[in-house]
């Protein structure tokens, strides 16, 4: 059975965010779960990523969180 949670914030994107992406993939892990999608918010809502940046900085800090996930995950079979 794959268990999918389908919305996580993290709170390296999102201001509505509480846990890094690392906990976030731990405490899944911990609990049972298969993987997850993160859905920070873009820069247009709720997010922690300065809309000041340059483009490519504000892409990068995205990817920041889903590679940390990514690798927890890689780590923890998640």
């Amino acid at each position: 059975m794959y268990l999918y949670d389908l919305h996580q914030h993290t709170k390296d994107g999102s201001l509505c965010g509480i846990d890094d992406p690392v906990s976030i993939v731990r405490a899944l892990a911990r609990d049972g779960w298969t993987g997850c999608v993160l859905t920070d918010h873009f820069i247009h809502g709720n997010t922690r990523v300065r809309r000041n940046m340059p483009w490519a900085d504000i892409v990068r800090a995205y990817e920041r969180s889903y590679e940390a996930a990514y690798a927890e995950g890689q780590r923890l079979g998640v």
